[in-house]
């Protein structure tokens, strides 16, 4: 995969697949298989580990059994383990429970649950839902409710920003969300996996600043790179301060960086409009 300027970025796949119809069903075919859930027993289509619970806020004795009963040979799930926290480092306010991913957007409160979200998008995201949102404008025509994970900037649903109470608003039922985006979204949270730092749990991509807060920053590269290779530049630092790293990013093809600031209103998360770095 590389990256193209038409109007703004647009990601280019390099793939033996040359046609619209045949990429979807490509993808729609790897993501419906369906297996026997470790977790839950049941059989379904997405990652073992999304059952795990509703919410991230996992006691840590929880979390590391999950982790050794994966360990055997469910890859998939290990890493999507990876990338919803670690037994590592505790939360500071409870203490049993683990610290979890910079992408958690919520956690129980006003029964708005981040994994159990994720499958139902999962459940619900067909094979035309992904065709339509890799490559038509997005309508935001599916309904949100409860099918969101909160990583739009239009999921920002402050009052302010709104001519009436979002929590009520019963379009939410109708509209709103972009089932195959948020799809492919779940699907690449193993790039992104946490990783304990001087007591405090750090998640690829994301850098915490006191006087402006924490954002998340990623590169735009324009030769092509391997699933592997871009699971490697994702690490790398994309803070245009540092020199010697700027230029070891752009000796790795990386010509611009965004950013997207992660925004905390009472007990939810949302992400601001990308802007370049």
């Amino acid at each position: 995969m590389r990256w193209e300027q038409h109007g703004g970025w647009r990601p280019v796949l390099i793939s033996p697949i040359d046609t619209p119809d045949a990429l979807a069903d490509a993808l729609h075919d790897c993501l419906t298989q369906p297996h026997k859930c470790e977790t839950c027993g049941e059989r379904h289509s997405h990652a073992s580990a999304l059952c795990v619970g509703d919410d991230l806020a996992l006691p840590a004795e929880q979390f590391r059994q999950t982790a050794l009963s994966f360990r055997a040979g469910d890859r998939e799930a290990v890493a999507f383990l990876a990338a919803f926290g670690s037994d590592a480092v505790m939360n500071s306010k409870k203490q049993s429970v683990i610290q979890d991913t910079a992408f958690r957007t919520m956690s129980g409160a006003g029964h708005q649950h981040f994994l159990k979200f994720a499958r139902n998008i999962c459940s619900a995201c067909t094979r035309d839902h992904i065709k339509r949102d890799l490559f038509e404008t997005w309508r935001y025509a599916d309904p949100v409710q409860n099918h969101t994970l909160r990583l739009d900037p239009l999921d920002d649903a402050r009052y302010a920003l709104r001519w009436s109470d979002p929590s009520g608003d019963p379009t939410r039922q109708q509209r709103g969300s972009v089932y195959g985006a948020n799809r492919l979204a779940i699907e690449a949270l193993p790039l992104f996996a946490c990783v304990p730092r001087r007591g405090i749990l750090r998640t690829i991509g994301f850098v915490e600043n006191k006087t402006t807060g924490v954002w998340f920053r990623w590169p735009i590269w324009t030769q092509p790179l391997s699933l592997d290779a871009v699971r490697s530049l994702l690490t790398l630092s994309t803070d245009p301060a540092n020199a010697s790293r700027s230029e070891a990013l752009r000796a790795r093809g990386v010509v611009e960086s965004f950013e997207s600031r992660r925004l905390t209103v009472g007990k939810f998360r949302c992400f601001s409009p990308a802007r370049p770095v």
